[in-house]
């Protein structure tokens, strides 16, 4: 028989990424640690570090309802707070893209220019 992973949300403060998320997002303070087998492995750390969305991102993830669902607490109780700060480093760092139709605005697909390029050209 194999464990289900263990799932723990943790609020440090740190947070697991989120630059381009607005003040006030819990990816800046809460991040999800998992330990696959079930077992916390306190020498090697987690198995698995990301934001809450993680949990709430797949149906076919061994989430647990309870943890989805204080993972969407967390989430629908989040007070943003777009600043002009906020806004102008969103922008600058979308500065050298473009959409390559002029009408596609997901930005995955968009085009990046400027002075840094791969070594492969």
């Amino acid at each position: 028989m194999t464990r289900k992973p263990l799932y723990i949300i943790k609020y440090d403060n740190h947070g697991s990424g989120g630059f381009l998320c607005p003040p006030g997002h819990p990816a800046h303070a809460y991040s999800v640690e998992g330990y696959w087998g079930g077992v916390v492995k306190p020498v090697s750390g987690p198995d698995l570090i990301a934001g809450l969305d993680y949990l709430l991102s797949s149906e076919d993830r061994d989430v647990p309802a309870h943890l989805k669902a204080r993972a969407r607490q967390i989430m629908d109780s989040a007070v943003l707070v777009p600043s002009e700060a906020w806004i102008q480093n969103v922008y600058g760092y979308f500065k050298n893209s473009y959409s390559p139709d002029g009408a596609d605005r997901n930005v995955s697909h968009a085009i990046m220019t400027g002075k840094l390029h791969c070594a492969c050209g």
